[in-house]
């Protein structure tokens, strides 16, 4: 009578069997790595696809004849993933596309699905004149430029850029200065000098204006002084007879002025020929 064979299982080598352990779990990271780039594209697509929101800017004088424009951007970082290491740069440009100045906010961190505010300071001087000196004066629409860079999902750069435009009031629109003789008083020559504007900034005006009454040569043959107190939105129209020093010829000449405000503001104005 025949013997039944039963089948017999030799187990494989320690060696295959790590090889095949290895292979598994090989296949596993590479599943969970096609994931995780599929995931971090998907962030990278839906913050690409946003651009950095502004809640306008607001202005004011410093010390140094320099104007501090503070603003806000609300940057939406949609996808899953953070942004890390993210820095938000702007450029300001005049009605005439010259360069004013600009400045860099962070760096700071996006939460995965968050609206991250990103307070942003641009520091113009104007007292060395130039383009930045002309927002005393004209109103424009302004170009802002945006870009920024980060590092999304801790793997991927990548960058954003967008342009908007934003509407400036000039603080001293419209400026001008009028001159007309007042006559002889007590023995002098008097000139009276009217200085108007408006005030088409989002501030107030506190303080005063001198101003002197310079000859051809720019000899100081007056000097006056008007009280300032506009509102934003307000405009400033004054009068004040000056008397002009024996000898002095204003004809020819010029009148300069400043705003003289609190917490030691300056802010010098362009010179007015006198008419």
């Amino acid at each position: 009578m025949a013997t039944a064979l039963l089948p017999h299982f030799r187990r494989p080598p320690p060696l295959y069997r790590l090889a095949r352990a290895l292979r598994r779990v090989g296949l596993i990271v590479l599943v969970l790595l096609v994931l995780g780039l599929a995931v971090e594209v998907y962030s990278v697509s839906k913050v690409v696809g946003s651009s950095p929101g502004s809640s306008g800017f607001s202005a004011q004088f410093l010390p140094n004849e320099t104007f501090e424009l503070a603003g806000t951007f609300h940057v939406p970082n949609s996808g899953p993933l953070p942004i890390t290491d993210f820095r938000l740069h702007l450029r300001l440009l005049d009605a005439a596309a010259s360069y004013l100045g600009g400045a860099t906010g962070g760096p700071i961190t996006l939460a995965g699905g968050s609206n991250t505010s990103v307070p942003i300071v641009v520091y113009l001087p104007f007292a060395a004149g130039g383009a930045v000196s002309s927002l005393l004066t004209e109103d424009q629409t302004l170009t802002v430029q945006l870009w920024a860079n980060g590092t999304y999902g801790y793997l991927f750069p990548a960058g954003i850029a967008t342009s908007t435009t934003d509407t400036w009031g000039a603080p001293f629109a419209n400026y001008q200065v009028a001159t007309a003789a007042a006559g002889p008083g007590n023995g002098t020559s008097e000139l009276a000098v009217t200085i108007s504007y408006q005030n088409h900034a989002g501030f107030d005006e506190v303080g005063s204006l001198d101003f002197a009454v310079l000859s051809e040569r720019g000899t100081t043959c007056g000097t006056g002084s008007l009280p300032v107190d506009v509102p934003a939105q307000g405009s400033f129209n004054e009068q004040q007879t000056v008397a002009i020093a024996s000898g002095c010829a204003p004809a020819g000449g010029s009148v300069t002025a400043a705003l003289l405000a609190p917490d030691d503001v300056v802010v010098p104005l362009p010179a007015e020929a006198v008419s």
